[in-house]
């Protein structure tokens, strides 16, 4: 055999895996720890930034904390009381209890939970790389510094993650308790409930159509009871 021929051989035995071989893991074990093992590592990130962080972000912050820790003394004032946000003080009753290390905890597990929720709402949709959806979510600068602080738009971040999370898995009643449960948090949140309202009419959901109005009804009847208003929380709006 020639030697152009022998090299020729050489070169043709010589063969290049594609990129997506070379770039993707295919281990079972670490594909479905992964993602989570990274949402913790942000966990702790967030904990480490509490730690060295001095006082409180805004007068607001201060007094959504001081809210949280006397929860208890007068559930109903704050359940009812609009810029309290009744649902958000609500998620934070037990927290509270512990003070200011069971409130960070909860804040942390909320931004957190938000990017794997992030990561699951990517892989649902296909993406190559939905544990990107982690970094890209909990790595924002203002994410990180609200990422432990007594502000709703922590916990308003996990709830609509999770309304999407549903709503692609055709959970519509779950989507629909979600979505009424953020207007609780965050007033604004009724118009993601509006638009949901119209994609429940369009795909013909009506019990999820229905649920949408439970939170807003029941603070309205409570309102109405304590404060003899039949229009509470148009009023409070």
């Amino acid at each position: 055999m020639s030697k152009k021929s022998k090299r020729a051989g050489k070169e043709q035995s010589i063969s290049f895996k594609p990129a997506q071989e070379i770039t993707t893991v295919n281990n079972p074990t670490l594909n479905k720890w992964f993602p989570l093992l990274l949402s913790l590592t942000m966990g702790v990130l967030y904990w480490v930034f509490s730690i060295n962080s001095e006082g409180f972000y805004q007068h607001d912050e201060v007094t959504h904390y001081y809210q949280m820790i006397t929860f208890w003394d007068n559930p109903m004032l704050y359940i009812l009381d609009m810029w309290s946000r009744g649902g958000y003080k609500i998620l934070y009753a037990l927290p509270g209890m512990l003070g200011k290390i069971g409130i960070y905890l909860t804040n942390i597990f909320f931004t957190a939970g938000s990017g794997y929720l992030a990561y699951l709402i990517a892989k649902k949709y296909e993406f190559k790389y939905p544990a990107l959806a982690i970094l890209f979510t909990g790595l924002q600068p203002m994410v990180i510094n609200l990422s432990f602080r007594c502000y709703p738009e922590i916990p308003s971040m996990f709830f609509t993650a999770l309304l999407v999370f549903t709503y692609i898995n055709e959970r519509y009643i779950a989507a629909a308790l979600i979505s009424s449960f953020l207007f609780s948090i965050r007033q604004e949140m009724a118009a993601v409930s509006i638009v949901l309202g119209l994609l429940f009419i369009v795909k013909r959901k009506w019990i999820p159509l229905l649920l949408l109005a439970w939170v807003p009804l029941t603070l309205n009847i409570l309102g109405w009871i304590k404060y003899g208003d039949p229009q509470y929380v148009v009023t409070m709006m």
